[in-house]
């Protein structure tokens, strides 16, 4: 029996961005790219019609900053169960992404096995599970994808060994990631470190 495809709704301002994603997802063959819009309007439409697994979603739209997130936000409250992976070239617009409710936002320098994780992981978990060598290209100050998995289960009170566990991961890179959060987040501790998270967002 073949695996059911992960359907995907891929919404962005530039028609070169939209070939570029079309190109990146069309290599996997458990991912299925149901939709395309290059209208932020269109989106809430498109959902209701095609019913995608997961948006991927540009945050600045045609030099509006807000479009993304306010468009993400209406998702959200329409389809709760949809997964959204905000894109985005400008760091400043991160934090409202993600308080939006995006499931994860991530710069678009991702290489294709990265993005391709990324829709695989985000689209079946709540938390992401990306493989260890993704990183925030792009953005030297940004969580990688393993750092905020890693600072989700810190906000639980999870020591070190636990969120090892976890993760299928070691001891010591748990220990490196926690190190770099902190270092990220200019934190001199795991707890002030989760209260910075949630005053920028990062954090739910």
């Amino acid at each position: 029996m073949e695996t059911k495809r992960i359907t995907v709704l891929v919404a962005e301002d530039t028609e070169m961005g939209t070939i570029g994603l079309r190109n990146m997802l069309a290599t996997a063959r458990d991912i299925q790219i149901v939709g395309e819009t290059n209208s932020v309007y269109a989106v809430g439409r498109l959902i209701k019609e095609l019913s995608p697994d997961l948006l991927l979603m540009d945050l600045r739209w045609y030099d509006d900053d807000s479009a993304g997130q306010v468009q993400i936000r209406e998702v959200k409250r329409e389809n709760p169960e949809l997964k959204v992976i905000a894109l985005t070239a400008y760091p400043n617009l991160i934090a409202d992404a993600w308080k939006a409710g995006a499931d994860q936002v991530v710069s678009k320098n991702l290489r294709l096995e990265e993005l391709l994780d990324l829709v695989r992981t985000v689209s079946v978990r709540n938390i992401p599970f990306p493989s260890e060598d993704i990183s925030s290209h792009g953005f030297p100050d940004q969580l990688s994808p393993r750092e905020l998995q890693v600072l989700e289960l810190l906000a639980q009170a999870l020591t070190d060994k636990e969120i090892s566990t976890a993760l299928g991961i070691q001891p010591n890179t748990t220990k490196n990631h926690v190190k770099n959060i902190l270092q990220k987040l200019n934190a001199s501790n795991r707890r002030k470190a989760v209260l910075i998270a949630r005053e920028r967002g990062i954090l739910k």
